[in-house]
């Protein structure tokens, strides 16, 4: 999974990661597909959920996070 997979570097890295053969997730706060990475899940993300969204955003976390093996911050 990559936070911050949808920017210059994020995009390169998915590249090498998806040419390897990895299932590619993509943390982003848009969920609209990335045109230049068709193989890529995009997964939204709540960076900062209000008390009423808290338990959705961290459900929606905690469920894609389950079989992920790597985690590569980027967003920021």
């Amino acid at each position: 999974m990559i936070a911050g997979g949808s920017g210059f570097i994020g995009k390169t890295v998915a590249r090498v990661f998806h040419q390897k053969g990895w299932a590619v997730i993509i943390l982003s706060r848009s969920a609209k597909p990335i045109h230049e990475l068709p193989f890529a899940q995009v997964e939204k993300w709540i960076p900062e959920p209000s008390e009423k969204e808290f338990d959705k955003a961290t459900e929606s976390l905690s469920h894609i996070l389950i079989d992920v093996d790597v985690v590569i911050n980027l967003a920021g």
